[in-house]
């Protein structure tokens, strides 16, 4: 086991998985002071989710603590849908059908505010030839 400050912004569908805001989470309601994040932390960042080739049925289960200006946008760009949650705190389960890529992208995330989504999948159709002995 090594450890590293490597952070992956790709990751593939065919694993279930969460991605979170940088930062304290947990708490619905966070006293500012209580909020540490560290230089390394991006307040704006987009995190890609792919299956090609394949195809997936993603569910997604999302705790967030948004306000409407800094909204979390999760987008389908196979079947070309959008999602964009806010609120305090909410949950809001979504999903997308037979999708090869989605993004997952939030913009200046100022403490307290948080978010936690996380995701399986399933997979719907394969592009892989079977193979034969």
């Amino acid at each position: 086991l090594n450890a590293n400050y490597t952070y992956l912004n790709t990751r593939r569908l065919s694993n279930s998985g969460f991605i979170t805001s940088p930062g304290y989470n947990g708490c619905d309601i966070v006293p500012v002071d209580q909020v540490y994040r560290a230089k390394f932390y991006h307040d704006s960042d987009q995190i890609e989710l792919h299956g090609e080739p394949d195809f997936y049925d993603v569910d997604f289960s999302p705790k967030i603590n948004l306000d409407d200006d800094h909204k979390l946008e999760v987008t389908d760009l196979t079947n070309h849908q959008l999602i964009q949650l806010s609120g305090m705190p909410m949950q809001y389960p979504f999903a997308f059908g037979k999708t090869q890529l989605v993004t997952v992208y939030y913009h200046k995330i100022v403490a307290p505010q948080s978010f936690l989504l996380l995701f399986t999948s399933e997979l719907k159709e394969t592009t892989v030839p079977p193979t034969t002995s």
